[in-house]
């Protein structure tokens, strides 16, 4: 399961980009987001209810409902998905064990669902998937109603210690934990989330890494299908999918790039907004599997240009740039873009 499987979810998702883009319909695409979102929001299942509210920025208590909980909401408005509540256990430490992402459109959610997860891995109900169980028995299962998108636990303590959609026989937790698909039986390793937490830039890393290396060998295992009417131009193939707005093509100097635009946004201080928060986002890269050199910067009143080169760990120069470039794109909106190659 690849939830971040597309360049534009990753990037719109990472920590401190959070950006207004122009309206428009929103697909499965932009519906992949939602776990992007959800991790850079810092909530964490079993974290407790006072962390939240000083980690979790714009997170807000909404008025009781239950005596049990404690209900919070965390507004997005981007990408489909208009915001997250989050539900926190009133004893104990006051953890947090289940989460809901409504969403706009109920059809889209599912077509997304349905690509993403594929057949429901629950040994009992339709749309739900088991993702992980943990040694003491505690399960971690999504599933969908309507338009909403549901995250969930049952841990002890909480209302779904002993609930229905929980209970679980030993055989399928077996089946399930020693990587068995529970549906076919096959070797594949069933779908799971891990309940460690891992970087929020861990996917964007990992992409990065496998374009460096791609960009290399001339993008020869990522270019999909020509585009219409272009020379030496072809959508960009990453996990299988061919992307919209990820171009590979040559350039002047007859080098392979690739080039990605990030979004389009109205207004110069937002789109320099986006710009800043990724370049400062792709500067603290930790796991990077390349070292990152300032090459150049120049601006204009209209736009800014970051350009780095990427070397080899150990400082070998591999004639290769990463270049993070805001411009004007017409009718007072404004675009960024990555470009990568030789």
């Amino acid at each position: 399961m690849k939830p971040y499987s597309l360049i534009i979810t990753l990037l719109l998702t990472l920590p401190g980009l959070s950006i207004q883009a122009q309206t428009r319909k929103h697909t499965t695409v932009d519906y992949g987001n939602a776990f992007g979102i959800l991790s850079s929001s810092g909530g964490q299942m079993d974290m407790g209810l006072a962390a939240a509210m000083e980690n979790i920025k714009g997170l807000k208590k909404l008025d009781p409902v239950m005596d049990f909980r404690t209900e919070c909401l965390y507004p997005v408005n981007e990408s489909g998905l208009n915001n997250i509540t989050f539900y926190f256990d009133k004893d104990n430490h006051e953890p947090l064990y289940e989460i809901i992402m409504d969403f706009e459109d109920a059809d889209t959610l599912a077509a997304f669902i349905a690509k993403d997860l594929g057949v429901s891995n629950h040994p009992r109900l339709d749309d739900h998937w088991v993702m992980s169980i943990s040694p003491e028995g505690t399960a971690y299962i999504l599933w969908r109603f309507e338009n909403k998108l549901i995250f969930a636990a049952n841990l002890p303590g909480t209302e779904l210690e002993g609930d229905y959609t929980f209970e679980l026989d030993q055989d399928f937790i077996t089946r399930f934990n020693n990587g068995t698909d529970t549906n076919t039986g096959s070797t594949e390793p069933a779908p799971a989330i891990s309940t460690q937490e891992l970087p929020a830039d861990h996917e964007f890393t990992q992409l990065l890494n496998q374009i460096f290396g791609q960009a290399l060998v001339g993008f020869e295992g990522m270019k999909g299908a020509p585009l219409e009417g272009k020379k030496d131009a072809y959508l960009c193939i990453i996990d299988g999918e061919e992307q919209a707005d990820v171009v590979i093509r040559k350039n002047a100097n007859n080098s392979w790039r690739l080039d990605a635009k990030i979004g389009t946004y109205e207004g110069l201080d937002t789109a320099r907004d986006a710009y800043n928060a990724l370049k400062t986002t792709i500067q603290n890269l930790e796991a990077l599997e390349y070292t990152l050199s300032k090459k150049s910067e120049y601006s204009t009143n209209t736009g800014n240009t970051y350009i780095w080169d990427v070397q080899s760990l150990d400082g070998e120069a591999l004639g290769m740039i990463l270049k993070l470039q805001l411009y004007a794109s017409g009718q007072s909106t404004y675009s960024v873009r990555l470009e990568i190659g030789k």
